[in-house]
């Protein structure tokens, strides 16, 4: 694992201390969440990095087993607070926990208040319907000893709260001397490339793009970037052709798992619920992951291949 970034000597640091030179960097770090202190027996599990998350089905379990009807809270009412929210509650069904309570808290006056206002309402009637308590306008504050203390003054009893907030960037970028946006990431051109450090490229999350910075951190977008930073990557070491720049959509398809063998679709002011879109989304889903399967085929390379 990378621990820092050293772009004016041209080298990057690994946790076992070793440095290793580079002529090209292409970073990928993602993004973290941004989460108060917890203390005093309450569990805390981020969404971001996202191998935080496989952490929270086993735990679940777990609070069933020990706590009976465990109280879960969401902090962030955005899409992925909203659909982890639902599918907790889609667990604790499975489990036999009918009494168990989640409650979502976001700082908006609105559920996904990225998507469209209609996209809000219908999450919202969701939500009542599998018995998902919201605060809105309202954030989490502090969390101690099994409550969660919001920002007005409420409490809330909690015995596993789930970050699922705006994104953080990763502390590693602002220590190594790349220029940043002033939320932190990494503040790149059209083409992903460092405006400070232009034999660095950075993509996903962890990018801040200087022509668009008002950019949600989304997977579409970082999937998108891939062929264009393959392909900047390419001619930076010496390929023909010229830097391609990534133009991000203006609207973008999302689809959100509700839990009950449903889904919410939202695309622009539209927003539409029903069983096919959960289908929909499980064809793209798997489609996007068998590309991975067949990278796994191709095979790492041998040693004589790597010398």
């Amino acid at each position: 694992r990378v621990t820092a970034i050293q772009p004016s000597e041209g080298r990057v640091r690994l946790e076992d201390g070793e440095l290793l030179a580079y002529d090209v960097l292409s970073l990928a770090i993602g993004a973290s969440v941004t989460a108060p202190r917890v203390s005093g027996g309450t569990l805390a599990i981020p969404l971001k990095p996202i191998d935080h998350t496989v952490r929270l089905v086993p735990e679940l379990e777990r609070l069933v087993r020990e706590r009976g009807t465990p109280a879960i809270v969401v902090a962030g009412a955005g899409a992925a607070g909203v659909e982890t929210a639902l599918n907790i509650r889609a667990r604790l069904r499975l489990a036999h926990c009918a009494g168990g309570r989640v409650t979502v808290v976001g700082g908006f006056a609105r559920l996904l208040p990225e998507r469209s206002a209609s996209a809000g309402r219908l999450a919202a009637q969701v939500l009542a319907e599998q018995s998902v308590a919201t605060k809105l306008d309202v954030e989490v504050g502090r969390v101690d000893r099994g409550r969660v203390r919001l920002s007005d003054g409420r409490g809330l009893p909690a015995d596993l709260i789930v970050w699922a907030t705006g994104a953080e960037a990763p502390a590693l970028l602002g220590e190594s001397g790349l220029a940043t946006d002033r939320d932190g990431f990494a503040l790149v051109d059209d083409t992903l490339r460092s405006v400070s450090h232009p034999n660095v490229f950075v993509s996903g999350d962890a990018a801040g793009l200087r022509h668009h910075p008002a950019l949600p951190k989304a997977g579409v977008f970082s999937v998108r970037e891939g062929p264009v930073l393959w392909r900047n990557l390419a001619v930076s070491l010496g390929a023909p052709g010229k830097l391609r720049p990534y133009r991000p959509q203006h609207r973008f398809l999302a689809l959100l798992n509700t839990g009950d063998g449903r889904g919410i679709l939202s695309y622009g002011a539209v927003a539409i619920r029903g069983r096919w879109v959960l289908r929909l989304k499980d064809r793209i889903d798997r489609r996007f992951m068998r590309r991975f399967g067949r990278l796994k085929a191709l095979g790492s390379p041998s040693p004589q291949d790597r010398d």
